[in-house]
């Protein structure tokens, strides 16, 4: 039985006026650790993912889309196919070809001998040079869309005792899914059945739809597990779109299995975002006044420019943790053709990078230790107590001022994402070559329902900070994507992953997330280790591209 089977009965049941809940004192299972129901199944391969699905009569489909930016199919030669054992179609769609067959691997083979000629268009040129300009010029253009002001910045900071300067840049990232991206569609009767691997199922359903030109009504949806998600199966439905389009043209089901290389090169990616911080500090050498410039593209990409993007202004707005009098944060919106979307802590994940580096920069003008500058900035924030709390609980279980081999040093970083409050310690060493060797975080994130999904989720957010903060990067040339696979868009190796402590700080009330709030810290905290270690600050990532090895 569905949800959808007993919808209706459960909608005629009345709602009772007042609903007595457990008190805290009473509870069994919350706050204590619980182990998933569901890791048996995956590890017995039970567990059904989109790429599982088998359906009778099904065939399987190998995809290649233009490998320029809004590049068009312009011709195909099937010669080689002629007669190929197994091959049953080959659709040409406006931006894709596909080669369907009774297997997958026959299909790719099959795909990888078709002569396939492309209408590069007008992205033919664009490079990563091109976008990085764009974005650097949106530092300093005129009516950015302010998100908070409070204050006059502009006198204050003329007025400062010291004025402190920096630029930021992050690159575009993938989200590199262990399960790449696939759907199976059968399209029949005007009725659309569609099994996705997908984070929306209604985005699912309004995607074939479209893609099948049928009122929404007529698609079903049989949502599969995830094998990892992070937002890019979320409202970027293409991967479902194209199954659909391809399955118009094949009376069975079809299932679109994308490989490694076209799962990178068309990705939805966490945008390339440019900051500029400018500060103004006291006689003490903490800052009066603070101007944040955001200059990049936003995920809101239907949004006019004329409009106030706050959703790239994440950390900076009223979740801005440091209290600083005269203060402004704005977004230069950059129009460019490279498409963007969710990525595991939306833009969080760059923000804090620029945030957390910029505050260790303050507290070394000033003369000050990192993890005390921060918590003199903490006062007058509306939840001051639980933010100084996860800061002192990252920074003394990490032993935040005891004395370490001389050749590793420690970092620190903080911030709020979406009601949940973090802290990490990174300890790490530049010997030549950058190895971390502990990360310590502490996590607010109200009432801790299950510690154990907790602590995994922190460690989950660590490996994918680090695969970010080291290794992380889509770059392009000539409007293509240069990186295609593991070897060239590398993510952390077991060797090479730290120790991982998770301190779960008891804040009570609401319940927050712990799947995206883990992430954002780590790499701003390693990036302050390596300052600590070498004297060198860090202001573009990914650290593969610094001077030591990693």
């Amino acid at each position: 039985m569905t949800f959808g089977e007993i919808a209706a009965a459960a909608a005629q049941i009345k709602p009772p006026r007042n609903v007595e809940l457990k008190s805290p004192q009473s509870w069994k299972l919350i706050g204590t650790p619980q182990r998933r129901l569901d890791v048996a199944g995956k590890v017995t391969g039970e567990a059904v993912y989109g790429i599982d699905v088998r359906l009778p009569d099904m065939l399987y489909a190998a995809v290649r889309q233009s490998p320029v930016l809004k590049g068009k199919l312009q011709s195909v030669d099937r010669t080689k196919l002629i007669r190929r054992k197994g091959v049953r179609h080959v659709v040409e769609l406006e931006d894709s070809v596909a080669v369907v067959a009774e297997n997958w691997w026959v299909a790719k083979q099959a795909l990888a001998d078709l002569d396939v000629i492309w209408h590069d268009g007008e992205n033919a040129s664009l490079s990563n040079e091109d976008i990085a300009q764009l974005l650097l010029n949106g530092l300093t253009r005129q009516g950015a869309g302010a998100g908070r002001t409070q204050g006059d910045f502009d006198t204050t900071f003329a007025r400062a005792h010291r004025q402190i300067e920096a630029d930021y840049i992050v690159p575009f990232l993938a989200h590199v899914t262990m399960e790449p991206q696939n759907a199976t569609a059968y399209v029949h009767d005007n009725q659309v059945d569609v099994w996705a691997p997908t984070q929306n199922a209604e985005g699912t359903m309004a995607a074939a739809a479209n893609a099948a030109g049928v009122r929404i009504s007529n698609v079903l949806v049989h949502q599969t597990a995830v094998g990892g998600g992070f937002g890019r199966r979320d409202f970027t439905q293409d991967f479902v779109s194209l199954a659909v389009r391809i399955a118009k043209h094949v009376p069975h089901p079809v299932k679109v299995i994308w490989t490694r290389e076209e799962d990178i090169q068309h990705d939805f990616y966490r945008p390339m975002v440019a900051s500029r911080m400018r500060a103004g500090l006291d006689e003490d050498g903490y800052p009066v006044a603070w101007h944040v410039r955001l200059s990049g593209p936003s995920l809101l990409d239907v949004m006019s420019l004329a409009r106030v993007d706050k959703h790239i202004q994440q950390g900076f707005l009223e979740d801005m943790p440091y209290d600083i009098a005269n203060y402004r944060v704005d977004h230069a919106p950059c129009k460019i053709p490279v498409p963007v979307g969710p990525w595991r802590g939306m833009h969080h994940s760059q923000n804090c990078f620029f945030k957390e580096c910029f505050i260790d920069e303050l507290a070394h003008a000033a003369q000050e230790d990192p993890y005390l500058y921060r918590l003199g900035l903490l006062r007058g924030h509306p939840q001051a107590d639980r933010l100084v709390a996860t800061l002192n609980a990252a920074a003394t279980r990490a032993g935040w001022g005891s004395q370490l081999p001389s050749d590793i040093h420690r970092g620190i970083a903080m911030h709020e994402t979406h009601g949940t409050y973090t802290a990490a310690v990174v300890e790490a060493s530049v010997r030549g070559q950058l190895r971390v060797h502990r990360v310590v975080t502490a996590i607010d994130c109200g009432t801790a329902v299950n510690p154990l999904t907790i602590q995994m989720q922190v460690e989950s957010a660590t490996v994918w900070a680090l695969s970010a903060a080291i290794y992380g990067e889509i770059t392009y040339q000539q409007g293509r994507v240069q990186q295609s696979n593991f070897d060239d868009y590398p993510v952390l190796r077991l060797s090479e992953t730290p120790i991982i402590e998770t301190v779960v700080v008891p804040g009570g009330g609401a319940f927050s997330g712990v799947g995206e709030p883990p992430v954002v810290a780590v790499a701003p905290a390693l990036c302050n280790a390596i300052f600590a270690a070498t004297g060198k600050r860090i202001r573009s990532l990914p650290l593969k591209n610094q001077s030591f090895h990693v």
